[in-house]
C-alpha cells in the first residue's frame, strides 16, 4: 500500500476485521519513532516552541490528518476511541494490548502538559496556510503552540486521564495514577483560571465539564467532583431551549455544532453515574425532551435515520 509516496504493506486479514482495522489505522496513524508508523521513525527531531522556549523532540502521538499536526482538537479524539474500546471489549484489549496504543497517545499528552496543569493546542504546522511548500516529515516545519487549548478539549483531556485510570487501576496502578493526577492538575488550572482558557460554546463546555468531573469522582471518590459535575449539569439544563436542543450561539459555532453530541454525553454520565443525586431527575426529563424533539425529528429527516453532523442555528 502506498500512502503520500511511502509504501508499507498490510497483513491481508486485516481487513477481515473491522475493529482490527480501526487498531490499525491508529497505529499508522502514530507520529515519532513507533513500531506501527506508516514512516517510522518520523518527527523526532526539536520541535520549536512558539513561546520562545528551547526546541526539544516532542515524541509520540497521532498524526491528525495529512498534515501531520498533532492538535488538541483532533487526536484527543483517537484516545477516546480506544480507550472505550478497551472499555467495552476487554477481550481486544487484552489480545491487542491496548495499552500500549492509548499510551503512545496520551503519554505525548502527558509530555506537553504545562507546569500549570493545562493542554496546550499541540504540535502545528508553523505555517499552515503555506504548508504545502513545507517538507511535512521536517520536525523544522512545526512548532508547539504553547496556549491553552479550548474549554471542551481540556475537559476531553481529564475525561481520558480518568477512564484510563478507571479501567487500568487494577492492571497496571503506576500508570492509573499517573493519569488522575494529569487529570486533577488540569481541573485545578481551570477552576483557578477560568478566564485564561478559551471558552466560546457555553454548552458544549458545560457538557464535557460534566463528563470530566463525573469520571474524577468515579475513579477518587472525591466529594468535590460530584459537587461540580452537579452544578453543571443543572447550568446545563437552564440552557436547554423548548425545541429540546441545546444551541450555542457564539463565534466559534463551528466546533460547538461538530462537537455537539458531547453536550448530551455529558448530562447522561451524571444520569448514570449520580443516580442518587436529588436533581437527576430534571436530568433525565430535560434527555427525554431532546429525545422526542431533536433525536426524533433529525433522524426521521435523514433517509438512513442517522444525526446530520452539524445544525447552523441560521
Amino acid at each position: 500500500m502506498e500512502v503520500y509516496g511511502h509504501t508499507f504493506s498490510v497483513s491481508p486479514d486485516v481487513w477481515d476485521d473491522p475493529i482490527r482495522e480501526l487498531i490499525n489505522y491508529s497505529q499508522r496513524s502514530s507520529c515519532g519513532p513507533s513500531k506501527h508508523g506508516f514512516n517510522t521513525p518520523c518527527h523526532v527531531g526539536p520541535i520549536k516552541r512558539d513561546d520562545g522556549g528551547q526546541a526539544k523532540p516532542i515524541l509520540g502521538g497521532w498524526h491528525s490528518a495529512h498534515d501531520f499536526q498533532r492538535d488538541a482538537d483532533e487526536t484527543l479524539h483517537a484516545a477516546f476511541g480506544l480507550t472505550f474500546l478497551a472499555l467495552a471489549r476487554p477481550d481486544v484489549d487484552q489480545k491487542e494490548n491496548l495499552l500500549d496504543e492509548i499510551r503512545w497517545g496520551n503519554d505525548y499528552w502527558h509530555s506537553i502538559q504545562s507546569p500549570q496543569g493545562f493542554i496546550p493546542v499541540g504540535v502545528e504546522a508553523i505555517d499552515y496556510f503555506n504548508y504545502m511548500k513545507l517538507d511535512w516529515w521536517d520536525s523544522a516545519s512545526y512548532k508547539l503552540t504553547t496556549a491553552p487549548a479550548e474549554t471542551f478539549l481540556q475537559h476531553n483531556f481529564v475525561s481520558i486521564q480518568a477512564l484510563i485510570a478507571h479501567h487500568y487501576r487494577q492492571s497496571n496502578p503506576e500508570y492509573a495514577s499517573r493519569c488522575v493526577e494529569a487529570g486533577r492538575r488540569c481541573l485545578a488550572y481551570l477552576r483557578d483560571h477560568r478566564v485564561e482558557v478559551l471558552s466560546q460554546t457555553p454548552c458544549l463546555d458545560l457538557g464535557t465539564g460534566i463528563y470530566a468531573n463525573v469520571h474524577m469522582f468515579r475513579v477518587t471518590g472525591e466529594e468535590m467532583y460530584r459537587t461540580r459535575a452537579r452544578e453543571l449539569a443543572n447550568g446545563l439544563v437552564t440552557h436547554q431551549a423548548a425545541d429540546g436542543y441545546w444551541v450555542d450561539k457564539s463565534t466559534h459555532a463551528g466546533n460547538a455544532s461538530l462537537y455537539s453530541p458531547l453536550i448530551v454525553v455529558g448530562l447522561c454520565g451524571a444520569a448514570r453515574h449520580l443516580q442518587d443525586d436529588p436533581d437527576r431527575a430534571h436530568w433525565i426529563a430535560a434527555l427525554e425532551r431532546f429525545a422526542s424533539s431533536f433525536i426524533k425529528y433529525f433522524s426521521e429527516a435523514n433517509a438512513f435515520g442517522i444525526l446530520p453532523c452539524r445544525i447552523y442555528p441560521d
